[in-house]
């Protein structure tokens, strides 16, 4: 029986990115090359093609959980039922950062690994990539699980009146404390990052690091449109699509009063 290929290369992601969930990626890659390479080029798959599989497969295995919770988040926001119970409610904010602070910024953190010792060429740490990549995972989970419980308890998303009363106020009290340890959890893992990089960069110079695959035009690029060819533009496009976003509801806390609004907690 004929098996496409297509169809032998979904099994073979299923199980990088199982991998990727549970190990770290330089294990997982030594691990999983000399078992899938041989078959890949029976098949007529490239090594380039391959090596893009499975380093994007195993980078997204943490990723790939948060974007399951995330996404069961995700269903309740779409669903016009559920949606009108935690609808400007915490819970929107918590799925917002569940996925893209946890899916999202996660991808870059092993982009960054990836990328460095090919553009430093010296060695990096990867216990403490690993440890980093891990404690974000946790922090993440930590902070934005009570989060979406808060927003079930009614937690206002945005108002400048709080009408409710102390005691029902006191029931957000311990969820608020687990997303505070979340919090120092991610500040404690972005300075991981950050002392990763460094110490990466201090480290010594190691011979033999591949560098980095790039896409290649097809045909010789003979010019670029300069608007393509820097970030000038773009910022000034930002720069204005910002202020027209932002502007007027940030000049309202100036110019418009706030309705005999009471101070948080009286």
């Amino acid at each position: 029986m004929d098996i496409p290929v297509i169809v032998i290369l979904f099994f073979i992601d299923i199980i990088i990115l199982a991998t990727g969930t549970f190990v770290d990626v330089s294990p997982a890659i030594l691990l999983l090359t000399p078992v899938f390479l041989p078959s890949m080029a029976a098949l007529g798959v490239s090594r380039i093609q391959f090596g893009v599989i499975l380093i994007s497969g195993l980078a997204v295995g943490l990723a790939l959980l948060m974007l399951t919770i995330g996404g069961f988040g995700g269903m309740v926001n779409a669903s016009y039922g559920m949606n009108s119970m935690v609808h400007n409610t915490m819970w929107v904010t918590a799925h917002f950062h569940l996925i893209f602070g946890g899916t999202t910024v996660i991808m870059y953190f092993a982009i960054a690994y990836y990328l460095w010792p090919r553009i430093t060429g010296r060695e990096m740490s990867a216990g403490l990539a690993n440890t980093q990549l891990w404690l974000w995972f946790i922090g993440i989970l930590v902070l934005t699980i009570p989060w979406h419980l808060v927003g079930l308890l009614w937690m206002p998303r945005r108002t400048a009146w709080m009408p409710y009363d102390p005691e029902f106020v006191a029931q957000w009290q311990p969820s608020m404390t687990l997303m505070a340890v979340g919090g120092v959890i991610l500040a404690v893992s972005a300075l991981l990052f950050v002392v990763a990089l460094l110490k990466g960069h201090a480290a010594r110079a190691v011979a033999g690091i591949a560098e980095g695959e790039w896409a290649e035009p097809v045909h010789p690029v003979l010019s670029v449109p300069r608007p393509l060819n820097g970030f000038a533009l773009w910022n000034w496009i930002l720069l204005v699509a910002m202020v027209v976003s932002f502007g007027y509801p940030l000049l309202q806390f100036f110019f418009i009063g706030t309705h005999n609004a009471l101070p948080w907690g009286v």
